[in-house]
């Protein structure tokens, strides 16, 4: 077995290059039998395959294999024995902590299964599904037109509890559930103990089955809204299981209700002292429809462009938000028109107020503002930030506490508010921001991590992970020194992501005792892996020359799965237990085996003085004694996917597949591109030439036979070039941009000026149109299109406002009218990507024609 593995890796790096080699393998006594080539007809027998769960001791993972027909299959494997599950079309699934999994499939069927008796069950027209804390099933399914039921169900499936219901909401916890219901021509809510089906919480009169109602993080606290009798109006309802007192808040009996104004029928969120932030409007408000204009008036004034005024819908019903703190009978409003944006702390005792249209007319697609912070106990506000990032990933609170963090000139801060301090965290000492080449602000290589019940952060920087201090007295680096080396945290029970809180956003949190895993890659991506982090101590658990991705830990943190591929590997799903070596579990696309197919490396090239690198994939049965046609794709820099698997396919959305060109006799190149602001073009131009130097001489190329593709940016790239090289016998463009005076001048889909785009981001201008109006038009392919002599394919969606469909009909007009070789393919209801998959296999056809055409010299394309 030793030699069919050492054989195996010979097939993974392509070294094996005759098709007619056949190798016995002389311990198993197997034969590899001859490759065939892989036919169109094939395609459909591929996977890629998804890691869906793993339960909590680690002891059994779902995963679910996506095929382009539509006949996903989600399984169930016990990683000991193998033993497995398969639900075909199931979408979602999850184990509860007492060896119960349950998933749901596109009809709506969903399946449980006893891990322990292998019985399985399956349940009808399901609504909504979870899980009690004892791990028993809840669900609520449709009886009968208009009729629901909750349902109840253990892992015997015994029903333990059934009610005809409406509505439903799972305490986090797990250990209550409210659940709405109609009852004699109301509509009623119940709070109901899993463990016992009392019911704690019972009320008539709420608003509707469609209840606005939450539950805080720690499930002691509910709120609803209850219906005034005779009346549209609504009150606010807080139950409290602790204490079981209800409270309420009816505008006209609390002092600081802002006059004039109702509760706004709408969600509301529970702070973690339990103060309760809602919305209220005026009530004419709240009846008033939006009518169309018989003119729209455009001022050059206004803060924002019409588009983006009117289509706002918290500016068309100006809704304010308060602050009610049951407890206290105290309601605080927080926002006006002045400052209609907000966030609080992670304690509930502060917020931050701000107003994005502040610096507006501006060319940032995210504004900058000024921030105020208010205490919430006193009212009193104060200036925190001026003129800072209008990022929200540059000031964020944190949880459980009342610190906030910001991102300013390269470092974090913190700011306490208690203190009123700032403090430098960093204080130059990391490189804290990402590398980019565009003019854009600096933004941080990644979202910080607050550490559990602990003054201090986790950050990642771009070489490497570190321990601070939240005051600045201390930086302690988790892993080792490198710039090759990135690292990447990786989701678990011990590590929680970043998440919204209302116009802002509260970090992620690290357990205290800094334990966690994390990805590591190199910033070739020749080599990539995972280590761990274990009480604040680093080791590297595993790494190698595959892509390794899709991490999934147990809840129990003992137990990691993951996935590794190569370009000429498929898929592979492993799973490392502890102090043991990764295993493999399942590999996928085992018919990858029966066929040729290319293998990828990596070549690096100099432009000017930067060393730069590029993926060139060679051709299935690839022979060094013969030249091959080379198709070369751009978009800013790709050379990190050359070790990614890549499924043969006539569905990708901008009709490009790699292995659908290898498989068709094409060498492919995605070389990496730099920029010089200023000269988006000629900088594509240069680093593109050099990439194809280097390809032919590395491998076999028919220079008279290379292709060149791009979509979006990279169908700008691929149109600067042809009209600035006759290097390339045909070039396809998808979504291109191709007039900067046209693109400038233009409000795209964020419905606001494109002017960021060319001024800030990817078209690094650098300068607006009128400080470089040559410059703009020394960059748009369209005036260039005199010289064009490249065969020119391009596409685009006419629904498309990311990149206007009307730019690539401006190109098509310009060579139109100077009898220059070109055809647009125009494709009805379609955006910046297709999603139609009839559309997309059109696409993808034309394409290769295209390139068959005129890099191989066969039929005429359509």
């Amino acid at each position: 077995m030793k030699y069919c593995n050492i054989i195996r890796n010979i097939l993974r790096k392509g070294l094996l290059k005759s098709v007619l080699l056949l190798v016995t393998c002389s311990l198993s006594g197997q034969v590899l039998p001859q490759r065939k080539i892989l036919t169109r007809e094939a395609y459909a027998r591929w996977s890629k395959p998804s890691l869906t769960a793993l339960s909590s001791d680690g002891k059994w993972m779902a995963y679910t294999l996506f095929y382009e027909t539509g006949e996903d299959t989600l399984f169930v494997q016990s990683v000991r024995d193998g033993k497995k599950f398969s639900l075909p079309g199931a979408v979602t699934g999850e184990f509860s902590d007492n060896s119960t999994f349950t998933a749901l499939n596109r009809n709506r069927i969903l399946t449980k299964i006893n891990l322990k008796s292998e019985a399985k069950y399956t349940y009808e027209n399901i609504i909504q599904h979870g899980f009690t804390a004892e791990g028993n099933l809840i669900i609520i399914q449709s009886i009968s037109p208009g009729e629901k039921e909750l349902l109840v169900i253990d892992s015997n499936n015994t029903v333990r509890y059934q009610k005809k219901v409406t509505g439903m909401l799972t305490a986090p916890s797990g250990e209550y559930i409210a659940v709405t219901a109609k009852e004699q021509h109301k509509n009623t809510l119940a709070i109901i103990r899993l463990d016992n089906y009392s019911i704690v919480l019972n009320e008539e009169n709420v608003s509707d089955e469609l209840l606005p109602m939450s539950w805080d993080d720690q499930s002691e606290t509910f709120v609803y809204m209850k219906k005034d009798e005779g009346s549209s109006n609504h009150t606010l309802c807080c139950y409290s299981i602790k204490s079981d007192k209800r409270h309420t808040l009816k505008p006209e009996s609390y002092f600081g209700f802002p006059q004039g104004y109702q509760l706004a029928y709408g969600p509301v969120s529970i702070t973690d002292d339990k103060a309760i932030a809602f919305k209220v409007q005026r009530p004419e408000l709240k009846e008033k429809k939006a009518s169309q204009p018989s003119v729209q008036v455009w001022k050059t004034s206004d803060k924002w462009v019409y588009p983006k005024e009117n289509s706002d819908t918290y500016r068309k019903s100006p809704e304010r938000v308060c602050i009610w703190y049951p407890n206290s009978d105290k309601v605080l409003q927080l926002t006006d028109s002045i400052l209609p944006e907000y966030f609080c702390s992670g304690d509930g005792h502060f917020a931050i107020l701000f107003n994005a249209k502040t610096y507006e007319p501006q060319t940032r697609l995210q504004p900058p503002a000024d921030y105020f912070i208010m205490n919430l106990a006193s009212g009193k506000k104060e200036l925190l930030l001026k003129k800072h990032s209008g990022s929200s990933l540059k000031l964020m609170a944190m949880p459980k506490t009342s610190y906030f963090l910001y991102f300013s000139d390269g470092d974090w801060w913190s700011y306490d508010p208690v203190n009123s301090k700032h403090y430098n965290i960093t204080k130059g000492r990391l490189q804290t921001a990402a590398n980019n080449d565009m003019q854009e602000e600096a933004f941080p290589y990644d979202s910080p991590y607050k550490v559990i019940n602990d003054d201090k952060i986790v950050l990642t920087t771009s070489d490497g992970i570190w321990l601070a201090d939240l005051h600045g007295k201390s930086l302690e680096r988790l892993t080792p020194p490198s710039n090759n080396v990135h690292y990447t945290i990786i989701k678990s029970a011990t590590v929680t992501g970043k998440k919204g809180n209302a116009d802002g956003i509260t970090t992620g949190e690290i357990s205290n005792d800094l334990s966690f895993y994390v990805a590591i890659s190199t910033s070739t991506g020749n080599e990539s892996g995972f280590g761990e982090i274990h009480k604040g101590k680093y080791r590297k658990l595993t790494s190698g020359s595959f892509h390794y991705h899709d991490f999934l830990v147990s809840q129990n943190g003992k137990t990691i799965a993951f996935q590794r591929e190569d370009y000429n590997y498929p898929p592979e799903i492993m799973l490392k237990r502890q102090e043991k070596k990764p295993v493999p579990l399942i590999q996928t696309n085992r018919q990858h085996h029966e066929y040729l197919w290319g293998h990828s490396e990596r070549i690096e090239y100099t432009v000017g003085n930067q060393r730069l690198s590029g993926a060139l994939y060679y051709p299935a049965g690839y022979n060094p004694d013969r030249k091959y046609p080379m198709v070369v794709h751009i978009y800013e820099k790709q050379s990190h996917r050359f070790r990614q698997y890549v499924n043969p396919s006539l569905l990708d959305a901008c009709g490009f597949n790699i292995t659908m060109l290898t498989t068709s006799g094409y060498l492919v190149l995605l070389p990496d591109i730099s920029y010089t602001l200023g000269t988006p073009g000629p900088s594509a131009l240069e680093c593109v030439m050099a990439a194809i130097d280097k390809a032919i001489t590395t491998a076999k190329v028919d220079t008279s036979s290379i292709g060149l593709i791009g979509h979006s940016f990279g169908g700008y790239e691929t149109n600067y070039i042809i009209t600035h090289s006759n290097r390339f016998a045909a070039a396809v463009s998808g979504s291109a941009i191709n007039d900067f005076i046209r693109g400038y001048l233009t409000i795209g889909n964020y419905k606001v000026p494109d002017y960021w785009r060319y001024e800030h981001h990817q078209m690094r201008m650098d300068q607006g149109l009128f400080q470089n109006i040559t410059g703009y038009i020394a960059n748009s392919p369209v005036f260039s299109a005199q010289a064009l002599t490249t065969p020119l394919l391009s596409w685009s969606g006419d629904n498309d406002y990311q990149v206007h469909w009307q730019q690539s009909v401006e190109f098509y007009l310009a060579l139109r009218r100077l009898g220059k070789p070109h055809t647009l393919l125009l494709y009805p209801g379609e955006g910046h990507a297709l999603f139609k998959h009839e559309n997309r296999k059109d696409l993808t056809l034309r394409i290769l024609e295209w390139f068959d055409r005129y890099l191989k010299n066969s039929a005429t394309p359509r």
